[in-house]
């Protein structure tokens, strides 16, 4: 380890912002669209190691002035001192993507070489918002629960585990899993979290996503095609 920061590395979802700040002892002052707002992240770094751009994660860390530190990477982040979050109970997963599908600021790249592109676009030109909703979905889901799968079987980080995340009962179940950083903001944090985050279901997941497609510009040539909030 070559510095004193640890990491809090999650699945995506703003549990581990909203765990990061609680840690760094920050209240939470309030909620964008359900999502934590909080500035101890690696996105920059997060964003160069996708592009391929050389990066020192030494260096970005250096440059944060916490001691806790959210990142949705992992293997990239194991010489320091991670927390790898993960979720095992199915429920519980299937509940956390509702959610991030649900609130995610949709953005899909045009590429017509990739067959889920392909068919979400047709779906939408027949303005069959709901099929492409379901399919997106179901493509999207397969993806979070291998990721999540590959977390809970790392074995180079130190785990924790949010199966009672949506619950009452998560600061005293994280606290029996030997966690001890700040629980008395983590407590009042998580139950002001939960109070906007509790109300997520598949339907309404489809109807939202349906929602969104159908603002997007489908004759789009090239680049990103964005949710248009009307």
């Amino acid at each position: 380890m070559t510095n004193s920061k640890t990491i809090i590395s999650y699945n995506g979802g703003s549990a581990g912002d909203l765990f990061t700040l609680s840690a760094n002892k920050e209240p939470l002052l309030g909620l964008t669209l359900s999502r934590v707002v909080q500035p101890s992240t690696l996105k920059i770094y997060e964003g160069m190691v996708q592009k391929g751009i050389p990066a020192d994660l030494n260096e970005e860390l250096l440059k944060i002035p916490y001691q806790f530190v959210s990142t949705h990477l992992l293997d990239e982040v194991v010489d320091q001192d991670v927390y790898n979050i993960i979720i095992d109970d199915p429920e519980v997963q299937l509940y956390t993507i509702y959610r991030q599908m649900q609130i995610q600021k949709l953005r899909i790249i045009v590429n017509h070489e990739h067959i889920w592109f392909n068919t979400v676009k047709n779906y939408c030109l027949e303005n069959n918002y709901n099929a492409a909703a379901e399919y997106w979905f179901e493509n999207a889901k397969k993806i979070w629960l291998d990721r999540m799968e590959y977390r809970i079987k790392f074995d180079k980080a130190k785990k924790l585990n949010f199966n009672k995340l949506f619950t009452n009962e998560f600061v005293s179940d994280i606290q029996h899993q030997g966690w001890e950083h700040s629980l008395n903001l983590l407590m009042p944090n998580h139950k002001k979290w939960l109070t906007e985050n509790n109300k997520f279901s598949y339907q309404r997941t489809i109807d939202v996503m349906s929602m969104k497609l159908s603002t997007m510009d489908w004759g789009q040539k090239e680049g990103w095609i964005e949710f248009m909030p009307k």
